[in-house]
């Protein structure tokens, strides 16, 4: 018998795409790229080798009994442990969800086989396709991604401009920053320029708040998000919670104390919220708890059978 929720997952609280429940069509991790940032983690089969990985049977049959126990979700995403368009199956997976659920179809993908005209045919039938591109060189695009070696920008570049001229759907490009990688001026100039040749309905600028392929991914600062979403004009959002990005900061120098009433300047957390909001392990974040309540800058409250710690100076202590 079928595992139960073996390709569908979620709902997930999504900054881009509400509550989406994800649909899950590559074994993990299968992909094109091994992306240095990539939260799945490292790549095991890099392939541009399209396959039946999962049927579309499978999914639907799985998808119909999530969709029973569930509100509609805002969107239905494939996505998952891998690089979506490399299931052949793709075309035929989006029109059996649509004939079981008028939820719109979001594709997340990291845009590489769109030069392949099968491909870029399969996710033309999505209602959102959201790629990513953040490179405006090879040099550049192999230090982030380090690609299938039969894969250059020039490729990926021109594969996205055809798809824009075929694709009738909103295209919402993810360009995901690197500090000192491909935060220089003149790269976002040249980034800019490509990008107007794809004309994307929207840009959402991204990076890591969150543990990564490779451990000292290094991220910008707030300012410089700042400055690269203007330059890439009035398209582009910033779609990192700025909390959460001074958050993992501060993990990235080294779990202190600063780290966690950083976070608990902006709200009363328990342990396992500042375990995730730090990614870190729980162990570590306790330890660090431990010493702010014994110096008294933070109190501990229990509500709902749960205890929540908070900055000393927001209120009395309850036990």
């Amino acid at each position: 018998m079928m595992a139960p929720h073996q390709y569908i997952f979620g709902p997930v609280a999504s900054r881009r795409l509400g509550r989406s429940l994800g649909v899950d069509i590559v074994p993990a991790k299968y992909c094109t790229l091994d992306c240095i940032f990539c939260e799945v983690g490292r790549t095991t089969v890099k392939t541009t080798e399209r396959r039946p990985y999962v049927l579309p049977g499978q999914i639907i049959q799985e998808l119909q009994a999530r969709l029973k126990d569930l509100p509609q979700p805002d969107y239905i995403t494939i996505t998952g442990s891998g690089e979506p368009t490399l299931n052949s199956g793709l075309g035929r997976i989006i029109t059996q969800i649509r004939a079981v659920s008028s939820t719109p179809i979001a594709l997340l993908t990291n845009g590489t086989l769109l030069y392949r005209p099968d491909v870029r045919q399969d996710a033309c039938q999505a209602d959102v396709v959201l790629p990513t591109l953040d490179a405006p060189d090879q040099q550049t695009f192999e230090l982030i991604h380090r690609p299938d070696p039969s894969i250059t920008l020039q490729m990926v570049v021109d594969g996205l401009i055809e798809f824009r001229r075929q694709y009738h759907g909103q295209i919402w490009l993810e360009v995901f920053v690197v500090d000192q990688v491909n935060t220089d001026p003149r790269k976002v100039e040249s980034l800019k320029a490509m990008i107007d040749r794809i004309r994307p309905d929207k840009i959402h600028l991204n990076t890591a708040v969150r543990p990564t392929a490779e451990p000292a991914v290094p991220v910008p600062s707030l300012s410089t998000l700042r400055r690269i979403a203007a330059t890439l004009g009035p398209a582009c959002e910033l779609i990192v919670d700025p909390g959460d990005l001074r958050a993992y900061q501060a993990y990235q120098k080294g779990l202190d104390d600063k780290s966690i009433l950083a976070l608990l300047q902006r709200r009363p957390s328990t342990l396992d919220q500042l375990a995730n909001g730090l990614a870190a392990p729980a162990s570590q974040v306790q330890a660090a708890i431990d010493r702010l309540l014994k110096s008294g800058q933070i109190t501990a409250e229990t509500w709902t059978d749960q205890v929540f710690y908070r900055l000393a100076q927001q209120g009395p202590s309850q036990t």
